[in-house]
């Protein structure tokens, strides 16, 4: 059977202004897992953000015991400084991990392919406990995604949050995890060579080198010192594509190989493998290298970079004037999705520069801005942006203020990183 494993982070907060998702660095990150029903943690006091929380597990509630005092979100709606009562599900934590496990469905597309991984996804939840602003702020795969937030969009109202005994807007996260028992893998690695078969042909599960894999659930791979991306074909078949720190196939693969003409769909699968193997050698050319883009400071090195419209750029182009640099590539669904929202800065701000980069040739940067409607400037074949994506993912946002200096560096994209750069924006042009 497929399982959705239902994980209730106990950090869910009205207090939260800019900060979203799993923290890093100096902040804090704190979970409690459901398994099976029953509750494991221990319940601890802690500050995040000048707030101090108290966990508890056995519970799932946070108390807090001082807070900075009122805010705004966003769209300039109050929201309150301090929770009493925690928002919660009808009937309870356990009533939730039942309407989730028995209303999830697990995507045929990632069961085929064994796709699983932890979802996270941030709603708030409003006074009269409908639920709103629903995003995934912890992506594995488009397919898990879309199901996470499909499913906590059916749900019926919360109980909402209360503070003096009024109901307030509270910000709450819940990740889901999707996991295949192996019962389920075997059936659909089945199906999948069934369907394969029929034409004599494999669909590939890995790419490794050039190479394609179709190993059964019983395979043991080992993806220590490995980077992977998912691929799919037009018809909706993924693989993952595997690359190895040291460029080696693990040995377990070598006897699954598929013949290069028994492989399905192959020349989709072969031009989905360049460009992750492309975009892996772009966004990684900077590992190991002393120059570090960091706030504060400007650019390191130099560039020479040309736009789909044939102008060049240099460092000296961007003197004087704000600029916004957008890193993004064609099969980056969350970039592609933010492209209409990032084209209204443009008229909100002519006197800013907004440049996309992209690795891709640009004919296929032309490609996607036409069909996303994206009209900022558009750097293609990109070798320097593009290299401080490294391993935190796209898309990559900077921000350089008049002088030149970096003042804001963002990996990933959602509402609330969105409208922290949109302020940080406001500030710099005084607009």
């Amino acid at each position: 059977m497929s399982l959705a494993i239902i994980m209730v982070t106990a950090y869910a907060s009205a207090a939260s202004a800019s900060t979203v998702g799993w923290q890093t660095g100096n902040s804090t990150k704190h979970q409690v897992y459901a398994v099976r029903g029953k509750m494991a943690g221990e319940t601890r006091a802690e500050s995040i953000n000048g707030i101090t929380h108290e966990f508890c597990a056995d519970t799932i509630r946070k108390k807090v015991l001082a807070t900075p005092g009122m805010g705004t979100d966003g769209k300039g709606r109050k929201r309150s400084g301090k929770i009493d009562e925690m928002p919660s599900f009808p009937g309870g934590q356990e009533a939730m991990e039942k309407y989730l496990n028995a209303n999830i469905r697990y995507p045929k597309v990632a069961l085929e392919n064994n796709i699983q991984g932890k979802v996270t996804v941030q709603f708030m939840v409003e006074k009269d406990g409908s639920l709103t602003d629903i995003e995934v702020i912890k992506s594995v795969d488009d397919d898990l995604d879309k199901e996470a937030k499909r499913i906590i969009s059916s749900m019926p109202r919360w109980t909402p949050g209360y503070n003096k005994g009024k109901p307030v807007r509270t910000m709450y996260y819940v990740p889901i995890i999707f996991r295949i028992s192996d019962a389920k893998k075997d059936r659909a690695c089945c199906e999948a060579d069934s369907a394969g078969k029929k034409e004599g042909l494999v669909l590939p599960r890995y790419i490794v080198c050039g190479r394609y894999f179709a190993p059964t659930s019983s395979t043991h791979i080992s993806f220590t010192g490995m980077s992977f991306m998912a691929v799919k074909d037009k018809e909706g078949h993924r693989a993952l594509i595997l690359i190895p720190s040291d460029g080696r196939i693990p040995e377990s693969l070598l006897s699954c190989e598929i013949p290069h003409d028994r492989v399905m769909n192959v020349r989709e699968f072969e031009e989905a493998a360049m460009t992750a193997t492309s975009m892996y050698k772009a966004t990684h050319a900077n590992a190991g290298n002393k120059n570090v883009l960091a706030v504060g400071k400007r650019l390191p090195g130099a560039f020479r970079l040309n736009d789909i419209d044939g102008k060049v750029w240099t460092g000296e182009s961007l003197s004087g004037n704000v600029t916004v640099i957008n890193c993004w590539y064609s099969g980056c669904g969350p970039c592609r999705r933010e492209m209409a929202e990032l084209s209204q800065w443009r008229g909100e701000w002519p006197s800013v520069i907004f440049l996309s980069a992209n690795f891709e040739s640009a004919d296929k940067v032309r490609e996607i801005v036409k069909a996303e409607g994206f009209n900022w400037t558009h750097i293609y074949n990109d070798t320097y942006f593009t290299q401080w994506v490294g391993g935190e993912g796209y898309p990559l946002t900077i921000v350089l203020d008049k002088s030149g200096i970096v003042r804001n560096i963002t990996h990933g994209t959602n509402k609330e990183k969105r409208i922290a750069i949109h302020k940080m924006i406001e500030q710099l042009t005084g607009e």
